[in-house]
């Protein structure tokens, strides 16, 4: 059973055990060795605080985790003033399902009116399994997800335990609240059982139905963890770049102390520079890539660099290249790259540069192509059976959308960036663009006059010729940017609406190039932009490069389906303040290692100045 594809299902229980018995049988036979996300975010730690494993006194499978930090030579649990780190800290859902026991108004105390677990919530997974996370602070559980306890009422009126169950916490099937896998589910405290602040998360099959119809729970199992990273923890030592490993759903046991980043992005790089405007980038191969940025004077100007080795960003060679308003970079068909740039006057000029070994500019051929207010620029590297090299997608001088097809041809006589066959559609305010996987084509995600998200695939052929329009699909009035990227059988779109959130939406498309419908929505409330991004090992899964409500980068894990149903938020990593963001991914491998991403992402800090961060993912599914 591939438990990634699986959407939330939620099964009828009845309080007759024999019914049940016979929709357990039918429908819940085998309980899958599920894999499920750390339960925490990395953003939600200050720079040097990592989760660790506390103990394991309790066996393989029940782990306490706690927040430490290095500091004097060692790891300690406590801020300078003695503070725990753990208390307060935020927690989410690890997996999909609908809680099945829930208690949130306890006090941190221990006594024999509480629950050994105290505040605790747990989840019974889609794959059958009941996740459970204990001694959460109290009333820090949304009130949605306890209904049993969602007024304000401290003890149950009675602590009987049937089974597996405390009957108070126990929430009957038909009552259960859904729960979707990176949703809110409280933070961490100290009731119940607990000699201080921690976490303690265990999961274990559902066997059957015991003789008080409720679940029946077997032994626990090893937790197994995936989209995150690890470390070995020696107690004097600090994490080291290399000591880093990635979770891939392997038995998370007690084969030794660990550190846990829980997150998919691991910083690895970073470089400064100067003042800029603008800034895009784009990778030409594993270890090398290029800015193309917008000084303060309005200059254009091309650096090249080199990642070498996990954490050093070499700077090689540059060129300026005119004063211009807009720019935007691709890698074009090998050492070389295709910049567009909008000019002062509004006019669109395409520039092809060949990239020597140590990374110097040679200019080879150059276009112009009318005046433009907007634009967009796709490599077709990864589109299928093309035979053009990359597609402009613009807003033309009188707001209408327009689509060329260009071609980059070098013979003995010289270069020459070719243009093949266009389309232009009706007015639009706001634009983003992204190759299909399913189909020869591409996505464009505008925003139309009426204020309304509309998404058009197009059909492209061979050649680059002929460009036609498939059904397309309206998502409701937007403000702010837009951003669009591929999935396996559809597309993902970030936008801002109407409540000044932003939402992801998910839609699902044929391989004839026809949208067929909206499958999936996900509203990030604290986030003001977004450019999402797809990589090449992380299948449909998409990184949200974010500027934050308080202005910082952030790098937000989304997961989904292949058509764009079950998407979901995990980890997160957060570095500093950006006032403009641009980034791109390539796949990179290391020795003894199976290959991953790595995504570079280019931005003005608050100063102004450019800043490179390079971030070593794992968004792959496991295997």
């Amino acid at each position: 059973m591939n438990n990634y594809i699986f959407e939330n299902r939620r099964t009828a229980l009845y309080s007759q055990p024999l019914i049940w018995l016979l929709i357990y049988g039918a429908f819940n036979s085998i309980s899958a060795q599920e894999t499920v996300s750390f339960p925490a975010r990395s953003s939600d730690l200050i720079n040097g605080r990592y989760w660790t494993v506390a103990e394991f006194s309790e066996g393989c499978c029940k782990m306490d985790f706690q927040v430490k930090r290095y500091v004097n030579n060692h790891w300690v649990g406590a801020d300078d003033q003695g503070a725990s780190l753990d208390y307060g800290v935020p927690l989410y859902a690890p997996a999909n399902g609908e809680v099945c026991s829930c208690w949130r108004n306890f006090p941190d105390e221990n006594s024999d009116q509480i629950f050994k677990g105290g505040n605790h919530i747990k989840i019974k997974t889609a794959e059958n399994n009941i996740i459970s996370l204990n001694h959460l602070k109290p009333g820090s559980i949304p009130q949605g997800l306890c209904p049993n306890n969602n007024d304000n009422t401290v003890y149950p009126s009675n602590m009987t335990h049937q089974g597996k169950w405390y009957v108070a916490g126990y929430i009957e099937p038909q009552n259960r609240p859904k729960i979707k896998e990176g949703e809110f589910i409280g933070q961490v405290g100290d009731s119940g059982n607990s000699a201080g602040a921690h976490l303690h998360m265990s999961i274990a099959p559902v066997i059957g139905i015991d003789q008080f119809g409720r679940e029946d729970v077997g032994n626990e199992r090893p937790l197994r963890f995936r989209q995150a990273w690890g470390h070995s923890y020696t107690n004097n030592q600090n994490v080291r770049p290399e000591g880093w490993y990635r979770y891939l759903g392997g038995e998370f046991t007690n084969n030794g102390f660990k550190i846990i980043h829980p997150s998919p992005f691991l910083r690895r790089a970073t470089m400064d520079a100067g003042s800029i405007r603008k800034v895009d980038v784009a990778f030409i191969s594993g270890d090398r890539f290029v800015t193309a940025l917008i000084d303060s004077d309005h200059k254009l100007k091309l650096i090249s660099w080199d990642l070498v080795g996990l954490d050093n960003i070499i700077r090689r060679e540059d060129i300026e290249a005119g004063i211009v308003s807009d720019v935007q970079v691709i890698k074009g068909q090998s050492d070389d790259v295709v910049v567009a740039v909008k000019a002062l006057n509004g006019e669109l000029k395409l520039i092809w540069y060949g990239i020597t070994p140590s990374g110097a500019f040679s200019r080879r051929a150059e276009i112009s192509a009318g005046l433009i207010m907007e634009l967009d620029l796709l490599r077709t590297g990864n589109l299928p059976r093309l035979d053009f090299s990359f597609v402009t997608v613009v807003r033309d001088a009188t707001s209408n959308l327009k689509i060329i097809a260009w071609d980059l041809r070098s013979t003995l006589s010289g270069s020459s960036i070719i243009r093949r066959g266009d389309v232009q559609a009706g007015r639009v305010s706001s634009l983003s663009s992204s190759p299909a996987e399913n189909f020869r084509g591409l996505y464009t995600a505008v925003r139309d006059n009426d204020n309304n998200l509309k998404i058009i695939p197009w059909r492209i052929s061979s050649n680059g010729m002929s460009i036609t329009r498939g059904q397309d699909i309206s998502a409701g009035e937007i403000n702010g940017k837009i951003s669009i990227v591929a999935i396996n059988q559809g597309a993902c779109i970030a936008v801002g609406d109407s409540e000044n959130n932003t939402r992801i939406i998910t839609v699902e498309s044929t391989s004839d190039g026809d949208i067929i419908e909206r499958k999936s929505t996900l509203v990030l409330n604290e986030v003001r932009e977004v450019n999402l991004l797809s990589t090449p090992n992380a299948g449909s899964n998409i990184s949200a490069i974010v500027k934050d409500s308080e202005g910082d980068l952030r790098l937000i894990g989304l997961l989904i389906n292949r058509d764009g149903s079950n998407l979901r938020r995990i980890g997160s990593s957060v570095a500093g303040n950006a006032s403009q963001i641009s980034a791109d991914g390539v796949s990179r491998s290391y020795p003894g290692n199976s290959p991953r991403d790595m995504i570079l992402t280019a931005l003005s800090d608050s100063n102004g100045n450019l800043k490179l961060i390079a971030w070593d993912t794992n968004l792959n599914n496991p295997e």
